[in-house]
This record gives C-alpha cells, structure tokens and sequence, in this order.
C-alpha cells in the first residue's frame, strides 16, 4: 500500500504509514478497515463521505470555560468537594 502523502509502500497489514505515520485506511461504523484512497465501505457499501460527514456532526461538543476546566480538574466537580475536603484513596476507589 502506497501512502498518499509521502509515497512510501508501506505493507498490507499496516493502517499507519512506516514513515510519515499518516493513515492508510478509514474505518467504517460496521468496524471495517478500507483503503484510504476508497470511496465505498468493502463491508457494508455505505458511502466515504457520508462517515466523514457524520464525524463532523459529532465533533460539535460544547466547549468547557476555564472555570469549568478549573472545577474539574480541581476535583470539586468530579469528587464533590468544598474547599477544605480533602481527597483521599478511598474517595478515588469510588470512581475507578
């Protein structure tokens, strides 16, 4: 398989180019590896375009604020905690 972007042949069996680590395949939603220069899904038929188009679709998450970033990786939003709790092994035990 021939990378598209540095033109390196690259084996079979690769999904990422050996050189420039570009990928050389698109996975469909039935979980199919196709070619990168592939238009149709050789497991299912559906069309390249219409999975790009749908990851668009999803990539439109709402972003956090700083606060919220703040809250978050302070763990007063991920473990509930006021000022002055403290954070110990039990409480992350919970989550994991």
């Amino acid at each position: 398989m021939i990378c598209n972007v540095c033109k390196t042949e690259n084996k079979q069996e690769r999904n990422f180019c050996s050189k420039c680590g570009n990928s050389l395949c698109w996975v469909c939603d039935c979980l199919f590896n196709n070619a990168s220069d592939a238009l149709f899904c050789g497991g299912c038929g559906k069309e390249k375009d219409s999975q790009s188009r749908k990851e668009q679709q999803q990539s439109s998450v709402p972003q956090l604020n700083r606060k919220q970033i703040n809250d978050l990786t302070s763990g007063k939003i991920l473990f509930n905690l006021g000022e002055e709790d403290v954070i110990n092994q039990d409480d992350i035990d919970k989550i994991f």
